[in-house]
């Protein structure tokens, strides 16, 4: 850290009690409770969110992308200590960082194959998050929390934004829903061409469907760092 400001951030991240004690669970109990990691592992992964927070200090304008354990505590930290994380953003970041959590009203894809889109992209950004940390804090970032991208982003684990492809498939109910009810008045109501048409919409929609998987593509990128 070379930037005067930069120290002073660091320095308050560093001295502020994550720690503090709390009426039902304190941050690292829950973390480790929750998670069955040992003291001094949650210790190390506690430090690794502070540097992780710093990052989104140090580089206001890009997406950075944490490991999967700092991930998690950031998450916990937002959801289950909001006044603490709130006043981390007002008085050490002075921005409102926050981490989308929401899904994309289910439509995500298999987005964890490695040949997809967003695994791309996610090894982008976690790899150029690794080099903002080096030039941060002058070392590399621990191995044993910031594992290699290719094992610490796999399908045994959630992946996290800033993005997220989906899939909307061609068969869906919202596509099949409106055809319906159209056939339903056309019976009585229109010639019998008509209902052929529709009956033949509604087929074609529900096989291309089932063939064509992939579906449209859907990018949320409001999640995780974004840059301001």
């Amino acid at each position: 850290m070379k930037n005067y400001e930069d120290i002073i951030v660091w320095n308050k991240l560093t001295d502020y009690p994550f720690d503090a004690p709390n009426l039902i669970e304190t941050f690292p109990d829950r973390l480790a409770n929750s998670k069955g990691w040992t003291k001094e592992f949650t210790t190390q992964v506690i430090i690794e969110y502070k540097r992780f927070l710093f990052l989104t200090v140090f580089d206001r304008n890009s997406y950075l992308v944490p490991p999967p354990d700092v991930d998690y505590a950031w998450v916990i930290h937002q959801n289950y200590y909001p006044l603490a994380y709130e006043e981390i953003c007002r008085t050490i970041l002075n921005r409102n960082l926050k981490r989308e959590s929401k899904e994309l009203a289910g439509l995500l894809g298999n987005s964890n194959s490695t040949s997809s889109w967003y695994y791309r992209k996610i090894v982008e950004y976690y790899e150029f998050t690794g080099s903002r940390y080096y030039e941060a804090f002058l070392s590399e970032p621990p191995p044993q929390i910031w594992t290699d991208v290719r094992r610490s982003y796999t399908q045994e684990v959630e992946f996290p934004n800033p993005f997220k492809e989906g899939k909307i498939r061609f068969n869906s109910l919202w596509l099949k829903a409106p055809l319906l009810v159209l056939l339903f008045f056309s019976l009585s109501a229109f010639s019998a061409f008509t209902v052929v048409i529709l009956i033949a919409l509604l087929a074609s929609i529900h096989f291309y469907g089932e063939r064509h998987t992939k579906g449209w593509r859907v990018v949320n990128t409001t999640g995780y760092c974004d840059p301001e």
